[in-house]
């Protein structure tokens, strides 16, 4: 793990698979951080596109999200020389969904 001292450690464009924890199928996501901690995201599902954007802070080397439907946990990375960001997200409903991104080009 890498501690994330500040947002615009990892500002930028992310992308990767999301995968919900009751379901093996993985669907596509692109995620946006800016520097002042505001993100948003889209994944590409096979029953429409999902988005939603939210603001981030620093906790405990960790960014966090949260917003009226649940909260995310961004946790970073270093895979061989290569920034990887492993998501969380737990909803209020009980659902949760991990994801698995990548600086994207």
């Amino acid at each position: 793990m890498v501690p994330v001292t500040e947002v615009k450690n990892v500002a930028g464009q992310w992308a990767g698979t999301l995968a919900r924890d009751t379901n093996p199928r993985e669907d596509w996501v692109r995620v946006t951080i800016d520097q002042d901690g505001t993100y948003d995201f889209s994944s590409a599902r096979q029953i429409g596109v999902l988005t939603g954007k939210g603001n981030l802070s620093v906790k405990d080397g960790k960014l966090v999200g949260e917003s009226p439907r649940g909260t995310s946990v961004y946790t970073l990375y270093d895979r061989g020389g290569k920034q990887v960001l492993i998501v969380d997200v737990r909803l209020n409903d009980g659902a949760s969904y991990s994801a698995v991104l990548r600086r994207a080009p």
